[in-house]
């Protein structure tokens, strides 16, 4: 009996040793089994996410490459008509604003509707992409008097991208010359002297005289040394013959020049006699300058900008 049970209890301690063995061996072979397989999905993850990545770049490349190859040069973007009132001074219109895939032009018209004189440098202004910024070709300098206007058409052909569903046109470079500056009396001088007046960074001479008979030629010169605009009305300048006799020169009443700082001009009218010969002998000939100079501190005005949007249902019409 008792090897018996010696037999029957080692036999169950035999049983439990190999239970126990079986349960460690599968635990380890199914951790080994998870970890091999959680590492397999990995690796395949990463190799499809490459092939992707690889397949994608080359589709790009490939529509790219089409796009170039298929570019349709005559296809044109059309953009509503815009206008802007910038402080009750200037009056901006933009129209007939239209893109291809190398140039983006419109017509753009702007005018002074105050009493003040506007000058606008286009250098200073810019389109605007979503790739960045394009100047335009031509650059122009414009004076504009009180209530006048000037019409340009502007345009960039300086690119590829242009055929854009949106646009900006950013414009700088606007300057108020106020009109009611400060006004230098000159004083009244003889015809024959060699005027040499300088006040203010400003100088003022006689650079030629001639007078005759029929027609004489009187020529002054204006240099501008200051920082401040100067402003000249040459239909102000007259000849004084006598007491209350004056000549008018032949200048138009509405010219105005303007002087930046560091220019100069010479001014040149002309006067008829033969209507008054009795006062060509006479030497009391001056020149009267009247309100002929101001100098006024010119005032940048603030950036401007326009949004160009597309007109689908134009673009659509107009490109079937």
């Amino acid at each position: 009996m008792y090897r018996k049970g010696g037999f029957l209890f080692n036999s169950v301690g035999f049983s439990l040793k190999k239970i126990h063995f079986s349960f460690f061996y599968s635990s380890f072979i199914g951790f080994s089994l998870r970890k091999t397989l959680l590492l397999f999905f990995i690796i395949i993850t990463m190799m499809l996410i490459k092939q992707l990545i690889l397949i994608s770049i080359l589709f790009l490349s490939y529509q790219f490459a089409v796009a170039q190859q298929d570019i349709d040069e005559k296809y044109t973007h059309y953009f509503k008509d815009t206008e802007k009132v910038v402080n009750s001074e200037l009056k901006i219109n933009i129209k007939n604003i239209a893109s291809r895939y190398n140039y983006f032009k419109f017509a753009f018209k702007v005018k002074n509707t105050s009493k003040d004189y506007i000058i606008y440098d286009n250098s200073k202004s810019k389109m605007v992409f979503d790739w960045g910024e394009a100047h335009l070709k031509k650059s122009k300098e414009y004076f504009l008097k009180p209530n006048k206007s000037e019409s340009e058409v502007f345009d960039v052909n300086n690119d590829t991208r242009f055929l854009k569903e949106e646009a900006k046109f950013v414009i700088e470079g606007l300057i108020k010359v106020p009109h009611k500056g400060k006004v230098k009396q000159i004083p009244n001088t003889h015809i024959e002297k060699k005027i040499e007046a300088d006040f203010d960074d400003v100088s003022v001479n006689f650079s030629k005289v001639d007078i005759k008979l029929k027609k004489s030629l009187v020529q002054v010169k204006v240099i501008n040394k200051g920082t401040n605009y100067v402003l000249l009305y040459p239909a102000q300048l007259q000849v004084k013959v006598a007491d209350d006799v004056y000549l008018k020169n032949n200048v138009s009443v509405d010219k105005v020049i303007l002087l930046k700082p560091g220019k100069s001009k010479i001014i040149s009218f002309s006067f008829d006699l033969l209507e008054n010969q009795e006062y060509f002998d006479y030497k009391e000939k001056t020149i009267s300058f009247n309100d002929f100079l101001e100098i006024s501190k010119p005032i940048q005005l603030e950036t401007v900008e326009f949004k160009f949007d597309l007109d689908r249902e134009v673009t659509y019409k107009m490109n079937k």
